[in-house]
Protein backbone atom coordinates (compact mmCIF):
# COMPACT_ATOMS: atom_id res chain seq x y z
CA UNK A 1 0.00 0.00 0.00
CA UNK A 2 1.59 3.16 -0.82
CA UNK A 3 0.36 6.49 0.38
CA UNK A 4 0.42 9.93 -0.42
CA UNK A 5 0.49 11.96 2.27
CA UNK A 6 0.13 15.22 0.66
CA UNK A 7 -3.29 14.10 -0.75
CA UNK A 8 -4.37 12.57 2.77
CA UNK A 9 -3.55 15.53 4.25
CA UNK A 10 -5.81 17.96 2.06
CA UNK A 11 -8.46 15.71 2.36
CA UNK A 12 -8.04 15.20 6.31
CA UNK A 13 -6.80 17.99 7.44
CA UNK A 14 -8.50 22.02 7.49
CA UNK A 15 -6.89 24.31 5.42
CA UNK A 16 -5.14 25.92 8.03
CA UNK A 17 -2.65 23.10 9.15
CA UNK A 18 -2.05 21.83 5.25
CA UNK A 19 1.24 23.82 5.59
CA UNK A 20 4.73 21.64 4.62
CA UNK A 21 6.02 21.70 7.87
CA UNK A 22 2.78 19.49 9.34
CA UNK A 23 2.69 17.18 6.45
CA UNK A 24 6.53 16.52 7.05
CA UNK A 25 5.61 15.91 11.11
CA UNK A 26 2.48 14.05 9.68
CA UNK A 27 5.02 11.39 7.39
CA UNK A 28 7.38 10.99 10.54
CA UNK A 29 4.67 10.01 12.90
CA UNK A 30 2.97 7.20 10.45
CA UNK A 31 6.30 5.75 8.90
CA UNK A 32 6.42 2.97 12.10
CA UNK A 33 3.05 2.66 11.69
CA UNK A 34 3.59 2.53 7.73
CA UNK A 35 6.28 -0.14 8.15
CA UNK A 36 4.33 -2.37 10.61
CA UNK A 37 1.60 -2.48 8.03
CA UNK A 38 3.51 -3.46 5.01
CA UNK A 39 4.92 -6.18 7.21
CA UNK A 40 1.30 -7.43 8.29
CA UNK A 41 0.11 -7.40 4.52
CA UNK A 42 3.30 -9.47 3.56
CA UNK A 43 2.61 -12.07 6.01
CA UNK A 44 -1.17 -12.01 4.93
CA UNK A 45 0.21 -12.55 1.63
CA UNK A 46 2.85 -15.57 2.59
CA UNK A 47 -0.01 -17.13 5.25
CA UNK A 48 -2.73 -17.41 1.99
CA UNK A 49 0.06 -18.68 -0.42
CA UNK A 50 0.56 -21.25 2.45
CA UNK A 51 -2.96 -21.84 3.25
CA UNK A 52 -3.51 -22.54 -0.77
CA UNK A 53 -1.08 -25.31 -1.03
CA UNK A 54 -1.45 -28.70 -1.71
CA UNK A 55 0.34 -31.71 -2.52
CA UNK A 56 -0.39 -31.66 -6.08
CA UNK A 57 2.94 -31.13 -8.20
CA UNK A 58 2.39 -27.67 -9.21
CA UNK A 59 1.72 -26.16 -5.74
CA UNK A 60 4.69 -28.16 -4.87
CA UNK A 61 6.68 -26.59 -7.38
CA UNK A 62 5.88 -23.32 -6.59
CA UNK A 63 6.14 -23.33 -3.24
CA UNK A 64 9.63 -24.54 -3.54
CA UNK A 65 10.23 -21.83 -5.92
CA UNK A 66 8.89 -19.03 -3.83
CA UNK A 67 10.53 -20.07 -1.07
CA UNK A 68 13.99 -20.64 -2.52
CA UNK A 69 14.26 -17.94 -4.96
CA UNK A 70 11.55 -16.00 -4.65
CA UNK A 71 9.23 -16.06 -7.59
CA UNK A 72 7.13 -18.49 -9.42
CA UNK A 73 9.66 -19.17 -12.66
CA UNK A 74 9.56 -22.77 -12.21
CA UNK A 75 13.31 -22.98 -11.80
CA UNK A 76 12.71 -26.02 -9.70
CA UNK A 77 10.34 -28.53 -11.30
CA UNK A 78 9.22 -32.50 -10.93
CA UNK A 79 9.43 -35.21 -12.72
CA UNK A 80 7.80 -38.85 -12.23
CA UNK A 81 10.02 -41.43 -10.53
CA UNK A 82 9.89 -44.82 -11.43
CA UNK A 83 7.53 -45.87 -8.89
CA UNK A 84 9.75 -48.54 -7.28
CA UNK A 85 12.78 -46.82 -5.46
CA UNK A 86 11.34 -43.44 -6.05
CA UNK A 87 7.94 -41.89 -6.63
CA UNK A 88 9.20 -38.64 -7.87
CA UNK A 89 12.51 -36.40 -9.12
CA UNK A 90 13.00 -33.13 -8.06
CA UNK A 91 14.77 -31.47 -10.75
CA UNK A 92 17.45 -28.45 -10.02
CA UNK A 93 19.45 -26.96 -12.67
CA UNK A 94 22.95 -27.25 -12.92
CA UNK A 95 24.99 -24.06 -11.41
CA UNK A 96 22.08 -23.70 -8.90
CA UNK A 97 22.84 -23.20 -5.51
CA UNK A 98 19.96 -23.96 -3.35
CA UNK A 99 19.43 -24.22 0.81
CA UNK A 100 19.61 -27.95 0.95
CA UNK A 101 17.55 -28.27 4.46
CA UNK A 102 15.12 -26.01 3.56
CA UNK A 103 14.13 -27.64 0.44
CA UNK A 104 13.69 -30.99 1.84
CA UNK A 105 12.05 -29.44 5.20
CA UNK A 106 9.63 -27.99 2.35
CA UNK A 107 9.15 -31.73 0.82
CA UNK A 108 8.24 -33.15 3.52
CA UNK A 109 5.56 -30.72 4.84
CA UNK A 110 3.57 -30.45 1.55
CA UNK A 111 4.07 -33.78 0.28
CA UNK A 112 2.04 -36.73 0.76
CA UNK A 113 2.88 -38.90 3.29
CA UNK A 114 5.07 -42.13 2.11
CA UNK A 115 6.00 -40.55 -1.14
CA UNK A 116 9.65 -41.09 -1.79
CA UNK A 117 11.57 -38.88 -3.85
CA UNK A 118 14.75 -37.57 -4.93
CA UNK A 119 17.08 -34.42 -5.87
CA UNK A 120 18.77 -34.39 -9.13
CA UNK A 121 21.40 -32.15 -10.22
CA UNK A 122 23.76 -32.94 -12.87
CA UNK A 123 26.73 -31.02 -10.31
CA UNK A 124 25.59 -31.56 -7.04
CA UNK A 125 24.46 -34.75 -5.04
CA UNK A 126 22.37 -34.29 -2.15
CA UNK A 127 22.09 -36.90 0.89
CA UNK A 128 19.42 -36.42 3.08
CA UNK A 129 19.36 -38.31 6.58
CA UNK A 130 17.15 -37.76 9.98
CA UNK A 131 19.27 -36.60 12.79
CA UNK A 132 18.22 -38.42 15.27
CA UNK A 133 16.01 -42.09 13.75
CA UNK A 134 13.65 -43.70 14.63
CA UNK A 135 13.58 -47.10 14.32
CA UNK A 136 10.57 -49.68 12.95
CA UNK A 137 10.68 -52.63 15.93
CA UNK A 138 8.79 -55.58 14.73
CA UNK A 139 8.71 -58.95 16.11
CA UNK A 140 9.78 -57.47 19.69
CA UNK A 141 9.32 -59.81 22.72
CA UNK A 142 8.80 -58.64 26.49
CA UNK A 143 10.34 -60.21 29.33
CA UNK A 144 9.20 -59.54 32.83
CA UNK A 145 10.20 -60.88 36.12
CA UNK A 146 10.42 -60.19 39.81
CA UNK A 147 14.01 -58.42 40.59
CA UNK A 148 13.24 -59.62 44.01
CA UNK A 149 11.34 -62.76 44.15
CA UNK A 150 9.25 -64.12 47.11
CA UNK A 151 8.34 -67.74 47.16
CA UNK A 152 5.39 -69.24 48.03
CA UNK A 153 5.33 -71.09 50.99
CA UNK A 154 3.20 -74.63 50.80
CA UNK A 155 4.42 -75.85 54.32
CA UNK A 156 4.56 -73.56 56.78
CA UNK A 157 5.43 -74.61 60.63
CA UNK A 158 5.00 -73.06 64.28
CA UNK A 159 6.90 -70.38 64.88
CA UNK A 160 9.48 -69.02 67.67
CA UNK A 161 7.56 -67.32 70.39
CA UNK A 162 10.09 -66.28 73.30
CA UNK A 163 9.22 -66.59 76.92
CA UNK A 164 11.18 -64.26 79.37
CA UNK A 165 11.32 -64.06 82.97
CA UNK A 166 10.93 -60.49 84.35
CA UNK A 167 11.95 -59.66 87.83
CA UNK A 168 12.36 -56.47 89.86
CA UNK A 169 12.29 -56.00 94.18
CA UNK A 170 9.54 -57.72 95.34
CA UNK A 171 8.13 -59.54 92.33
CA UNK A 172 8.58 -61.66 89.49
CA UNK A 173 6.21 -62.64 86.19
CA UNK A 174 6.64 -64.23 82.89
CA UNK A 175 6.15 -62.92 79.39
CA UNK A 176 5.76 -64.02 75.58
CA UNK A 177 6.36 -62.21 72.50
CA UNK A 178 3.33 -63.27 70.93
CA UNK A 179 0.17 -64.26 72.79
CA UNK A 180 0.02 -68.08 73.35
CA UNK A 181 -2.04 -70.53 71.17
CA UNK A 182 -2.22 -73.02 73.95
CA UNK A 183 -2.51 -72.75 77.73
CA UNK A 184 1.50 -73.00 78.82
CA UNK A 185 2.78 -73.33 82.37
CA UNK A 186 6.51 -71.85 82.67
CA UNK A 187 8.28 -73.42 85.85
CA UNK A 188 10.59 -70.58 87.00
CA UNK A 189 13.48 -71.51 89.74
CA UNK A 190 13.53 -67.99 91.96
CA UNK A 191 16.16 -67.24 94.60
CA UNK A 192 14.20 -64.93 97.68
CA UNK A 193 16.47 -63.06 99.65
CA UNK A 194 17.19 -63.68 103.62
CA UNK A 195 16.33 -67.39 103.26
CA UNK A 196 19.33 -68.89 101.28
CA UNK A 197 17.46 -71.28 99.30
CA UNK A 198 16.27 -71.06 96.13
CA UNK A 199 12.58 -72.65 95.26
CA UNK A 200 10.67 -73.56 91.81
CA UNK A 201 7.55 -71.88 90.90
CA UNK A 202 4.79 -72.29 88.49
CA UNK A 203 4.00 -69.49 86.12
CA UNK A 204 1.09 -69.58 84.01
CA UNK A 205 0.21 -67.96 80.49
CA UNK A 206 -3.69 -68.60 79.81
CA UNK A 207 -4.56 -69.53 76.07
CA UNK A 208 -4.70 -65.97 74.36
CA UNK A 209 -3.00 -64.20 77.03
CA UNK A 210 1.01 -63.38 77.10
CA UNK A 211 1.61 -62.02 80.48
CA UNK A 212 1.17 -64.13 83.81
CA UNK A 213 0.26 -62.56 86.98
CA UNK A 214 3.03 -61.51 89.04
CA UNK A 215 4.87 -63.21 92.16
CA UNK A 216 5.27 -61.56 94.56
CA UNK A 217 7.56 -61.69 97.79
CA UNK A 218 7.98 -60.12 100.87
CA UNK A 219 11.80 -60.95 101.45
CA UNK A 220 12.15 -59.72 97.56
CA UNK A 221 13.92 -61.26 94.54
CA UNK A 222 17.62 -61.94 93.58
CA UNK A 223 17.46 -64.05 90.88
CA UNK A 224 15.12 -65.86 88.48
CA UNK A 225 15.46 -68.44 86.05
CA UNK A 226 13.43 -70.44 83.26
CA UNK A 227 13.42 -74.17 84.61
CA UNK A 228 11.12 -75.39 81.55
CA UNK A 229 8.19 -74.44 79.49
CA UNK A 230 5.28 -76.73 79.10
CA UNK A 231 4.50 -77.85 76.32
CA UNK A 232 7.23 -77.32 74.16
CA UNK A 233 5.33 -76.85 71.56
CA UNK A 234 1.55 -76.67 69.69
CA UNK A 235 0.22 -75.69 66.05
CA UNK A 236 1.57 -72.25 66.06
CA UNK A 237 4.29 -71.95 68.60
CA UNK A 238 7.68 -73.10 69.34
CA UNK A 239 8.18 -72.27 72.76
CA UNK A 240 11.74 -71.18 73.51
CA UNK A 241 13.19 -69.45 76.47
CA UNK A 242 15.38 -67.02 76.56
CA UNK A 243 18.00 -67.90 78.68
CA UNK A 244 19.20 -64.31 79.59
CA UNK A 245 17.04 -63.23 82.88
CA UNK A 246 15.35 -59.92 82.73
CA UNK A 247 15.53 -57.46 85.51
Amino acid sequence: MNIDFNKLVNLLMPTFLRSESLVAIYKAVSTPLTFEYEQFKAWQSDMRLQAAMTCQVMYIEAILNYRLFGNFLKTIYITDGDGIIVDFIVNIPSGITVNGQLLVSLLEKYKLKGKRYSIGQTTVTYEIAWTDPVCELNGITYEASWTDPICEKTDVGPIDNNIRVFFSGYGAYVESDYTVASNVTIVVNLSIAHTGQDGNYNFYLPLGTSQSEAFLSDYGIISADIVSITPNSDSSYNYTNELTPQR
